[in-house]
């Protein structure tokens, strides 16, 4: 699925209204979870899933497990710290 499929998805199910936005986290599609239930909707992505996708990803700076998780910890800690932070996507570790 497709950011774009997504987001229609998420229209399609009433999930966002008209004038909702969400913030996704691109070339995470494949662990893509939901959004939340509260106000301002955000994006969840099942944090060891993205791990699994950066160890997996051709030409991607983290090839390692140990490189992959310093990189989406970086990746996580500067998404809270930008003017969207409240709209910021969420990385859950599923047990």
């Amino acid at each position: 699925m497709t950011d774009l499929e997504i987001i229609q998805d998420m229209f399609d199910r009433h999930l966002l209204k008209e004038n909702e936005t969400v913030v996704l986290a691109e070339g995470f599609e494949e662990a893509f979870v939901g959004i939340t239930a509260s106000e301002p909707k955000r994006a969840i992505y099942d944090y060891w899933k993205c791990i699994d996708l950066l160890v997996e990803c051709d030409g991607a700076d983290a090839s390692t497990f140990d490189d992959a998780l310093e990189w989406l910890e970086d990746y996580v800690e500067t998404t809270m710290q930008v003017e969207i932070k409240d709209q910021s996507p969420l990385f859950v570790k599923k047990l």
